[in-house]
């Protein structure tokens, strides 16, 4: 197919395309394994998708391991994500003030969902729906905010529906792709994917945490937690700036 080899928007159609087997083939090993077995066969499936994501890129546009994975810029992209790092901030701190106690997360358990799994995780999905999905627009003559704008939503939706696994939930969707626009504003100004990998990675532990935690519900933690849906508005309004916000002239 020829729109396979479109720069401009191939990696988008590749991003789905891989995003649906890796998605069966998770679904389809969680049907035969459980607990920490599990979890180490999602990471290394998230692993060995995540070379696969560089392979495609290398080959599509051209980028060795050490361009796509640099550092570039790096400053710039945690300026860019000031949107996630404070509403993920937001959320370690409810986490950390709100744990009364941890049940049931063994040794096993840490390493393998809550470290292998949010590594590979952040690896995996930051490859797939930012730099190959937002890549095509560096190789197109229209650099206008329309086109940037295209590009950070569509990454934004591809996250969002990575995310919807079982059921249709407004909620995950929506949410998801608020942090997918904010990871995809960062890498269209800075093709910088390894500060939102990053940033993913160090979020996802706390996200995955909250499964085993019994909540102290305190004044202090009630007080916090009524601002969760304004944090996220937050994040998103940030974002936005950050994405209109014209370049400084070089």
């Amino acid at each position: 197919m020829k729109i396979l080899n479109d720069k401009r928007y191939s990696g988008m159609i590749w991003s789905i395309v891989l995003g649906a087997v890796f998605l069966i083939l998770s679904l389809g090993g969680h049907h035969f394994l459980d607990g920490t077995p599990w979890f180490l066969y999602s990471s290394i499936l998230r692993l060995i998708f995540g070379f696969l994501v560089l392979f495609i890129i290398n080959r599509l546009f051209g980028k060795s391991i050490c361009e796509i994975m640099s550092f570039q810029n790096w400053k710039n992209a945690l300026f860019l994500g000031l949107g996630f790092i404070i509403y993920a901030t937001y959320y370690i701190v409810l986490v950390i003030i709100g744990t009364k106690a941890v049940i049931g997360l063994s040794l096993g358990l840490i390493i393998s969902r809550l470290f292998l799994q949010q590594l590979t995780t952040g690896f995996f999905e930051e490859l797939c729906t930012r730099a190959l999905v937002i890549e095509g627009y560096f190789h197109q003559e229209c650099k206008s905010l329309r086109a940037k704008s295209f590009y950070v939503i569509a990454s934004a939706i591809i996250f969002g529906g990575t995310h919807i696994t079982i059921g249709w939930d407004t909620y995950i969707f929506l949410f998801t792709a608020i942090v997918g626009f904010s990871f995809a504003v960062v890498y269209i100004k800075t093709r910088n994917v390894v500060i939102p990998m990053l940033l993913h990675f160090v979020y996802d532990i706390f996200a995955n945490f909250t499964d085993y935690v019994e909540y102290s519900r305190s004044a202090i933690f009630n007080a916090l937690n009524t601002a969760y849906y304004v944090m996220v508005g937050v994040m998103l309004i940030i974002s936005i700036f950050m994405l209109v916000k014209p370049e400084k002239s070089a």
